[in-house]
């Protein structure tokens, strides 16, 4: 019997490391909702020890686990794919599954639950989905430049020669040099597209030490002569003497979309707030609004070509995703942060530059 009984304890060990060391979360509950057992994957995943689990009843958990796990229990699906959840404002992706235990003994049994996280997993995923979709429309990118190219050149063309004709009154010049300005704006806004399929590549100046302020100031102006730029506040906090490392005609069209669709979302006479804040190597830009805000399952797409929330005819969905390819190419991040109703902020992180060598350029 000793024997017997040695095998059975041997046994035991076995399948309760097996448990501990499985590479899921794994949880059982008894009848009573009470935690009969609680593995050390489970226990990293949620942040709560085997000790302060065990023998607790799944509503004294600490939030959001308890809800979590209480609500998959009641609920009758035995699996659950892709569940995001928030913890300590990081979103975590888990598959959850469950298995009703029938004991042998009256008045035993319960639930046993597996958690998988798959938040990287996950995210390198969407990451790669996001790449691609990004690059997918490198093609497109260069015909569109083709078609549009040419009917601009042919514009500027026609434009110098009439700024040359000798009867060519004073007022009427000086609407062709503005025709000619907005003709090479032009020609760089579909340099940038062409070139949106290979971000990184070197432009053909190198990169310069730009004061961030008036960086803005020319994006303000550009977008105060619509119509609907005309009826809005911008109010420019950046301080005069942060410098940023890049292309300033690339980085003036950022901040265009971003005042563009700033703009599109709010109310004619609100205010949008562009400031800035340095760190020893970097400068983060802020620019907020304080329109109707951009809905919970559109926050992951808003980079995506193409996808845009206005109208037919109103949005082509280029300009986020053509901020987003800017800003990698010049080394930086983008974010975004918005809850409908609440107005939205977009977060940019570019490499800064010492003032004080700016100077001495």
């Amino acid at each position: 019997m000793r024997g017997v009984s040695s095998e059975l304890d041997a046994l035991r060990r076995f399948h309760f490391q097996v448990l501990q060391d499985l590479p899921l979360g794994a949880a059982s509950i008894d009848n009573h909702n009470v935690i009969i057992s609680w593995n050390k994957k489970l226990g990293k995943l949620t942040g709560i020890e085997q000790r302060d689990a065990i023998g607790k009843s799944i509503e004294q958990l600490e939030s959001p686990w308890n809800e979590l796990l209480a609500g998959f229990i009641a609920s009758d699906e035995s699996m659950v794919g892709d569940f995001k959840i928030a913890v300590q404002n990081q979103v975590r992706v888990l598959n959850l599954f469950k298995a009703t235990v029938s004991g042998q003994s009256e008045g035993y049994g319960g639930i046993a639950i597996l958690i998988e996280d798959r938040s990287e997993r996950y995210s390198l995923q969407e990451k790669l989905a996001h790449n691609e979709r990004l690059a997918s429309i490198g093609q497109l990118a260069s015909g569109v430049a083709h078609e549009i190219g040419n009917p601009v050149t042919g514009i500027a063309c026609l434009a110098q020669d009439l700024r040359s004709d000798p009867d060519t009154t004073p007022g009427a010049s000086e609407g062709l040099d503005q025709i000619l300005n907005q003709t090479d704006r032009i020609s760089r806004i579909v340099g940038s597209l062409s070139d949106y399929s290979h971000a990184g590549a070197p432009d053909e100046f190198p990169a310069e030490n730009l004061d961030l302020a008036q960086v803005i100031d020319e994006a303000i102006n550009l977008v105060s002569l619509s119509h609907a730029g005309k009826q809005m506040n911008y109010d420019n906090q950046c301080p005069p003497d942060v410098f940023v490392t890049g292309y300033a005609q690339k980085l003036v069209q950022v901040f265009v979309n971003l005042l563009t669709n700033a703009t599109d979302a709010s109310e004619p006479g609100q205010t949008i707030t562009i400031d800035s804040t340095v760190t020893k190597s970097q400068v983060k830009i802020s620019v907020r609004d304080q329109g109707h805000g951009i809905a919970e399952e559109h926050l992951a797409r808003v980079f995506e070509p193409f996808f845009t929330t206005k109208m037919v005819g109103e949005g082509t969905g280029l300009g986020l995703s053509l901020t987003y390819n800017i800003i990698q190419e010049h080394g930086g991040s983008i974010t975004v942060h918005s809850k409908p109703g609440q107005g939205c902020r977009f977060d940019i992180m570019l490499p800064g530059f010492d003032k004080s060598l700016a100077a001495q350029a």
